[in-house]
């Protein structure tokens, strides 16, 4: 069972150092973002502060669930369907 998923990884590794390559953006926009405004660093800082945010609320979630009583199985539960349910709402 462990050859095969490193096997399985190792092939999906391998394709995506192949396919790895930058897209050339069209003109237009090159010379629009040439000029990074306040703006973009504010909205680049606020997207920093929620994802960075999330990954702390959940250990919070986790440490509250676990003085709680509720078990390592019911959590990993929880977890999975929040993650598909967050997949899907995309």
């Amino acid at each position: 069972m462990l050859i095969v998923l490193v096997a399985v990884f190792s092939l999906i590794l391998a394709i995506g150092i192949v396919l790895h390559h930058p897209i050339k953006p069209p003109q237009n926009v090159l010379e629009k973002d040439a000029q990074a405004g306040p703006l973009k660093y504010f909205a680049l800082a606020i997207v920093f502060v929620l994802f960075v945010g999330q990954a702390g609320l959940l250990a919070y979630a986790v440490q509250s669930a676990t003085e709680r009583g509720i078990v390592l199985r019911d959590r990993s539960w929880a977890l999975a369907l929040m993650k598909i349910a967050a997949g899907c709402a995309c």
